[in-house]
């Protein structure tokens, strides 16, 4: 289990661990935010929380549509809760496929930049 958030990195720790420039990581940032959301989400008949991951798409038709792609197994009380277990065990772990490696034009580990923030 990995126990670091990485939520204290700066860019430099970023490019260092991502082998890149840090010039890119807020390009990088960019993309991947205009893309794809990490959340935690409530169940409203459980009450329970837990992290999704989505993606936006857009139709040929210009409409915006977002797509559940992952999703945690666990289930918590609390937001806070749910929210330190994406970023400590599931984001630090998801890498982009091949496909979106090429569309980016970066490193598979770069979507681990991404964060679920903590209220």
């Amino acid at each position: 289990m990995i126990k670091d958030t990485r939520s204290g990195w700066n860019d430099t720790d970023w490019a260092a661990y991502l082998g890149c420039s840090e010039v890119n990581i807020q390009d990088y940032r960019r993309k991947l935010e205009s893309k794809f959301v990490s959340a935690v989400t409530q169940n409203p008949n459980t009450k329970k929380y837990r992290f999704e991951m989505y993606v936006y798409d857009h139709t040929s038709q210009g409409k915006k549509n977002i797509q559940m792609i992952c999703s945690s197994d666990y289930v918590f009380d609390s937001y806070a809760e749910a929210a330190k277990d994406a970023n400590v065990n599931i984001i630090q772990k998801i890498q982009l496929n091949p496909a979106w490696v090429k569309h980016f034009g970066m490193p598979a580990r770069a979507l681990q930049l991404l964060r679920v923030k903590e209220k």
